[in-house]
This record gives structure tokens, sequence and C-alpha cells, in this order.
């Protein structure tokens, strides 16, 4: 077993020898899972991804590209070529066969799927038929139900050979799910029993249909290592194991932060033109409501021409809006990501932010308007600037919980674009309260 430490020091070390066209490993290297190698992999520069793809044990390939990040994969697929990667895929299970193949078009994926062993095509192609945001498409097929009248004898006599599992799930005549029987039960079970009679009373089950996302809370929720998989018809699909719920959720929350800085469909090492087509349109954006917002100030050009300080405050304005929004936002997206936060509850949580909103807006806007008076010495910048900041904060943090909620219901991630609609609001309201206020108090 090696160190992270160690690791890095050996992704170092191939890394400067594939720079040097020497395509050879040192014997630490022996040691690498296949973890380890996906990390190189992600860690390694586009130019390098094919040169440090052949240097991984034949035998350790299928599994690697299966542990890839998908935006690395994706990469992989560009670096190494479709053909080789997708033969390597087919070597490995049904599940990781699966988590590979999705990210490819139907023509190729249908290519692939028959070149696989026949018993295998159906399980694939049931899997695929999921979306890849649903516990269907990544639940194990691999192991097989047993029919509820099964007899504890029988039940021993056929898991002989069957390899290590927790539990036996149990399937009527027509497939419905009918409950699970732990192995350590078949101990000391009378084997006349049929599994039926001692298979669990009360027995948690997850919907196919159910979002990958919220595996992590329902694992949490019922304190189980597998549970299974059914759908709407109560139909057995497969199981899902807490180990395979990590990874899920940590590609999860590495989206949520890549999502604030809207590079989540990134590669680390992606090529340059790949990286910087991805963040323009990001950026074109956002230049698009900072010309919304200039143009609102744009507005008011006479009344800034007339009044210099006003220019000097209007950065506070639109920064304690957007503070104040942030805060709210941050709240209400972990809210939705965790599932905490519903229809059911939503009012309430708009109803507290409101309050506490009113109160910190009240505090800084006198704060602020304070500030400006001993400055300026002005009672009607004063006024004007203690009125914008008041409104702005309050319009801000209902928007941070207004907005992220109605991108939830649009089936849009609120944390891929919710800071750039949140910082346009802020930005405008303040600044056309700030201005217009000051154009009605101080001009007329």
């Amino acid at each position: 077993m090696i160190t992270s430490d160690e690791r890095q020091q050996l992704i170092k070390w191939i890394q400067s020898h594939i720079e040097q066209e020497e395509l050879a490993l040192p014997i630490q290297a022996e040691q690498f899972l296949p973890a380890d190698w996906a990390f190189t992999l992600e860690a390694t520069p586009y130019a390098s991804k094919k040169a440090m793809w052949q240097l991984i044990p034949e035998a350790q390939k299928s599994e690697t590209l299966a542990v890839l990040r998908e935006e690395s994969r994706h990469e992989l697929f560009k670096a190494v070529g479709k053909k080789e990667l997708i033969s390597v895929a087919l070597e490995s299970s049904n599940e990781q066969v699966v988590s590979v193949l999705g990210e490819l078009s139907r023509p190729v994926i249908q290519k692939a799927i028959e070149e696989l062993p026949k018993k295998d095509r159906a399980v694939i192609k049931d899997a695929l038929e999921y979306d890849a945001s649903l516990v269907g498409r990544y639940a194990s097929r691999s192991q097989q139900p047993l029919l509820s009248g099964t007899s504890i004898g029988e039940a021993r006599d056929l898991l002989v050979d069957q390899p290590s599992i927790e539990a036996i799930y149990l399937v009527d005549e027509r497939g419905y799910y009918q409950g699970k029987v732990m192995l350590h039960q078949l101990c000391y079970c009378d084997k006349g029993q049929s599994l039926l009679e001692v298979a669990l009373g009360k027995d948690e089950v997850v919907l196919a249909s159910e979002k990958v996302d919220n595996l992590g809370s329902i694992f949490k929720r019922v304190q189980a290592t597998e549970l299974a998989v059914v759908d709407e018809n109560n139909e057995y699909i497969g199981t899902f194991h807490l180990r395979d719920v990590m990874g899920h959720v940590e590609a999860f929350y590495e989206a949520k932060i890549a999502h604030v800085g809207n590079v989540s469909d990134e590669d680390l090492f992606a090529p340059v033109i790949s990286s910087a087509r991805q963040r323009a349109v990001w950026l074109g954006i956002n230049l698009l409501t900072a010309l919304l917002a200039a143009w609102v100030i744009g507005q008011f050009e006479a009344t800034l021409a007339e009044i210099v300080a006003l220019a000097v405050l209007m950065p506070i304005v639109a920064s304690m809006g957007g503070i104040a929004g942030s805060q709210t936002l941050t709240l209400t997206i972990r809210g939705l990501a965790t599932g905490q936060l519903s229809n059911i509850n939503i009012r309430l949580l708009r109803d507290k932010e409101f309050k506490v909103s009113v109160i910190n807006a009240v505090i800084w806007a006198l704060s602020v308007g304070t500030i400006a008076y001993f400055w300026f010495g002005s009672p009607g910048i004063t006024l004007v600037i203690f009125v914008a900041v008041l409104v702005n904060m309050t319009v801000a943090v209902m928007a941070g919980i207004g907005i992220p909620y109605a991108m939830h219901k649009m089936k849009i991630d609120p944390a891929l674009a919710g800071s750039v609609i949140l910082t346009t609001v802020s930005d405008v309201v303040g600044f056309f309260i700030f201005l217009g206020g000051a154009t009605w108090v101080l001009l007329d």
C-alpha cells in the first residue's frame, strides 16, 4: 500500500519520463490499484494521456476506465480512441460497462452491446433504458433473486458455488419483490422452512426511478449496507451497495463545487481550445448581465455627473445585496441538494429568511447611512443610500430563495447559474433604487 505523498512522487516520476519519451515504470508502481491509475490519468496533461494509458497493466485497464471521472474519461476517449477503449470496457463487470457505454452515442452503444455475451446483452440494455441520473442505471444485476417459496435447505445448496453475498432477495413467480433473508439466518433456521417465513419483517427498498444523488441520504436514514432496487410496480431490478454510493456522492459534490465556477463539464487537463470554448459560454452570459447593469447606470448619467459621491457609494449598495443574497442562495441550494427543502416547507424558509433579511438590512443600512453622512455631510445622500441598501438586501435575500427554487422546478441545476442570475438581480435592483432615488431626492 502506498501513501498519498508516495503516489504523487510516482506520478511526477512517470510524467517526467513520458515527456522524455521513456515509457517505463518504477517498481513501486506495481502497488498501484485501478483507483491510483485513474487518479494518475486525471492528473496527466492531455498530450501525455495516451502514453500514460499505455503504461497501465492490461489487467487493470478495464477497472481503471470505469473508475475515471466522466469528464476525464471523455478526454481519454479523444486521446486514445473509442475503438480501443470500448474493447477494454467490454471486459469489465456489467455495472462498469454501463458507466462507460452510457456516455457514447446510441449507434456506438448498440454496436458495442452486440459484442457482449448473449446473457449480458439484456442486462446492459435494461440498465441503459434508465436516465444517467437514476438509480436504475447503476443497480447491480449480478445477483439473481430466489423464489420466496424456496426452502432454507434448497437455498443452502444453491449458494454453495455463489460468491460472497450479504443477503438473499426474494421474488414471487411474477418477479415482484417479497423481501430479503440475511445470509447468517440460513445457519440457524430449520432447512424445511421457506425463505419467506424467515424474511425480514420490514425491508427498505430503493426505487429505480430515484435520483442517484439522493442515495447518500437514503442509506444514512435506513442504516443499511445494501438495498434492493425495484421499479414502480415493485418488480425486482437488482441491488445497490453502500460502497457504490460513495462514488456517486463524491461525484455529486464535486459537480456542485465545479458549478460554482461554471466549469462542471471540464477535465482538469482538457485541451486548451476545449476549455476555452466551454468557459467562453459563461463568460459571454456574464458579459450580457454586466451590460444590463451598465445600461441601468447609463440611464442616470446626468445624476452621476452632478453628484460624484454617488459613484463612490455605488459599489457598497451592490456588494451588500450580493453578499446577503449569496448567503441565502447557498442555504437554499444545500437544502434542495439534501432533500431538506421542498414544496412543503419552502414558504417557512421564505418567511424566516425575510425576517432575517429585514433585521440585517436595517442594521447595515443604518451603518452605511451613518458612514455616508459623516463622509459627505449630506442628509439627502444618507437617506438615499439607507433606502437603497435596505431594499436591495431584502430583495437579494428573497431572490436567493426564489431563483434556485424556480431553477430546481424547471429541472435546471441551481448551482450552475444561480449565482450569475442573483448577481444580476442584486446589481440591477441596487443601482436602480440608488440612482433613481438620488435623481428624485437630490436633483428634483
